[in-house]
């Protein structure tokens, strides 16, 4: 039905206004998305915008899955996380907030800019075409979502090597999270 309705929105040419609650929707049916929250504005942009660089926390967990780590950015451009983990970058210096979504995070070739490192199983759910896992990386926790080989099975406590690369990291820096 999305994509039919779509099509006639489209057909007749004709601006419309659509109200959901449902972020599949939203990404699939709109050519731009305003992101509210307790009645206020929180982003506006296209579906690509919204999902790639959300503009607050609220946005990033809003959109999608994403793990959302509190640090700072140092003086070197680099984030650390509350508990420790510290993610290569070039951001501005000061109290942030890392928005990594399942995606980006993947099986490790060791030495890849950003993150490599080894990760703990927490849990592992397949849902057909992939398995979502929850990591923990020294007390942080991450979502990773993998498509593994049939039959690949994971168990609580096994060891991964990942990566994250480090354009596949947002930053929001205090004074822009608005949550």
């Amino acid at each position: 039905m999305r994509e039919e309705l779509r099509e006639v929105v489209r057909s007749v040419n004709v601006t419309t206004l659509f109200v959901t609650h449902d972020q599949e929707e939203a990404l699939t049916m709109s050519d731009r998305i305003v992101v509210m929250n307790a009645g206020r504005v929180e982003q506006v942009g296209t579906p690509g915008e919204i999902y790639e660089t959300p503009a607050t926390p609220f946005v990033a967990k809003f959109i999608g899955w994403c793990s959302l780590l509190k640090g700072t950015v140092g003086t070197d451009g680099s984030f650390t996380s509350v508990a420790g983990l510290r993610l290569a970058g070039n951001w501005s210096a000061g109290p942030a907030t890392a928005v990594i979504r399942p995606e980006h995070v993947k099986l490790s070739a060791d030495g890849a800019a950003g993150l490599s490192c080894q990760a703990r199983v927490l849990q592992a759910h397949y849902y057909g075409g992939a398995t979502r896992i929850m990591l923990d990386i020294n007390g942080e926790q991450l979502t990773m979502q993998e498509r593994f080989p049939f039959g690949r099975n994971l168990s609580p406590g096994d060891l991964l090597s990942i990566t994250i690369g480090a354009n596949d990291i947002r930053v929001i820096p205090a004074n822009e999270g608005h949550s």
